[in-house]
Parts: C-alpha cells; sequence; structure tokens
C-alpha cells in the first residue's frame, strides 16, 4: 500500500504545543538528515543533528503559555505539506499573551516516513493575531519554503526571459504564474518577480506542458494552486487570480487534470 503523509495538522499542533511545554521530542522525532532550522534573524541551522545538539537542553519557550493558536494547512502535492502555526504567548501568570509566533513548517514523504524538511520561525511584539486571509503577507516565509523545496529539481532546461535588455533564466518549476500587464508579461516566481520584455503569449510559448491560461491576462502553475472557486483561483500564497465566467468550467476541468496529474508521482 502507498504510503502517506501523517495529518500534518495535528502533527504541528503537537509539536508547538509540545515546544511551549518545553518538550522539544515530538519536534526531534520528525527531524532528518535534510532538515533547515530557520530562526528569527534568518539564523539558519542545517541537519537534524545539528538542531537537536542546538535546542538539546534548552528551550526558551518553556515558561510561556499560549493563550491562542491557529494553525493552516498548504498541501504542496501528494508527497508536500506545509503547515502555518501563528500563536499568541505570554508568561504563564500573565492575564494576557505578550508575544505572537509565526512557525511555518514544511513535510515531506521521505522513505514512506513523515519529516520535517524546513522549520521556519519568526517572533514579534504583540499585534492583531487573525492573519487577513486574503492577502500573502501571511506567507513572507514561502519564499524560503519554496526555495528550500525545490533544491533537488534539475538545473537543466531553464527558461530564458529577456528584460531589460538582459536575460533571466529560470526553472519552469518555480514559477508561481505569469501575469500581463501593460502588454508586457510579468512573472512570478517562489523569491523573484521578473517584468519581461516580451507579451504573456509569448512567454506562454516558452513554458513546458503543464501550465494553465486560466485568463488572457493570467497563466498559473497547478502545483501552487491551492483551490479552485467561482470565478478564480487561490494560490498557496494567499493571492486570488481571476477565471473569467465564460471559460470557468473548462479552466476548472483542466486543472483538476493537471493537479491530478501532478500527484501521481511514484513513491
Amino acid at each position: 500500500m502507498r504510503a502517506k503523509l501523517e495529518d500534518t495538522l495535528e502533527v504541528t499542533r503537537k509539536i508547538i504545543r509540545g515546544f511551549f511545554q518545553g518538550d522539544v521530542e515530538p519536534w526531534f522525532s520528525y527531524l532528518c538528515a535534510r532538515s533547515v532550522w530557520v530562526g528569527p534573524g534568518q539564523r539558519t541551522i542545517s541537519g537534524g543533528d545539528a538542531i537537536r545538539e542546538y535546542f538539546k537542553g534548552e528551550n526558551r519557550m518553556r515558561d510561556l503559555q499560549i493563550f491562542r493558536e491557529e494553525y493552516d494547512v498548504f498541501p504542496v502535492n501528494a508527497r508536500c505539506s506545509a503547515v502555518a502555526a501563528h500563536i499568541e504567548a505570554g508568561k504563564q501568570k500573565a492575564v494576557s499573551a505578550q508575544m505572537t509566533a509565526t512557525y511555518t513548517i514544511l513535510y515531506q514523504l521521505i522513505g514512506g516516513e513523515t519529516k520535517i524538511l524546513l522549520t521556519h520561525a519568526s517572533h514579534g511584539l504583540l499585534r492583531s493575531f487573525k492573519p487577513d486571509r486574503d492577502s500573502p503577507l501571511t506567507w513572507v516565509p514561502a519564499y524560503h519554503l519554496y526555495r528550500n523545496l525545490l533544491l533537488d529539481l534539475p538545473e537543466t532546461g531553464r527558461l530564458a526571459i529577456p528584460s531589460g535588455g538582459r536575460f533571466f533564466y529560470i526553472h519552469p518549476n518555480v514559477i508561481l504564474y505569469i501575469q500581463s500587464k501593460n502588454r508586457r508579461a510579468e512573472v512570478f516566481s517562489v523569491d523573484n518577480v521578473i517584468r519581461s520584455d516580451l507579451p504573456i503569449s509569448q512567454i506562454n510559448a516558452l513554458l513546458p506542458p503543464g501550465f494553465c491560461s486560466i485568463h488572457r491576462c493570467y497563466t498559473v502553475n497547478p502545483r501552487y494552486v491551492s483551490s479552485v472557486q467561482r470565478y478564480k483561483v487561490t494560490l498557496v500564497t494567499g493571492e486570488s487570480l481571476p477565471i473569467p465566467a465564460e471559460s470557468y468550467n473548462r479552466v476548472k476541468a483542466e486543472l483538476d487534470r493537471l493537479i491530478r496529474c501532478s500527484f501521481d508521482e511514484p513513491d
């Protein structure tokens, strides 16, 4: 029977609650040799053993109480899933929370087991707890997630995108979507925006199979689509792109086909 990811929301909840109770073992148990920690100030630790050594016997969160918690799951594909945890916490004797923390954890199925590839943490003074669901700001760490997720992709077959007299070379798998603006295409990738000298029709002609033109002004990479509804596509970044009413059924069917094909991966 084909292995499946564990319930990453429940795993994340167990990890976060344990972390705030001074127990890092639930988190440690999901680390692997490829795990990366990106902490406040962009401090980076690579490798599960190095992360365990750094956090062993020291957990500055153990004296804090969780006042509120909220979790958002972002499926990437059948073998990968990301969960963002939004936490309000404070001293255990305090009557209200004093700080916020956001943890974004990227999971991947490795050798039939659910493992953590990346843990990204950011802390701040107390601010409005509820994230803006329509804003990509909740997913500022998304660039870190997908950059690490895609490190295993081959560097062959990159596209040459002309922009301002020079060429940018970009792997198609890191493209989120393409947008037409002022008769020129803007290519939105996981860590950059390239303002091309070409119209979207010519950029579309450069793309490999698997992309979907959902509108005359928008082409999306289905691997980053989180939902489809009348009359829009929502990406894992939180951004929403329009689908014309007259082509909604056709676009929805095509996206469904492409997404299902991308999930049909070998173990």
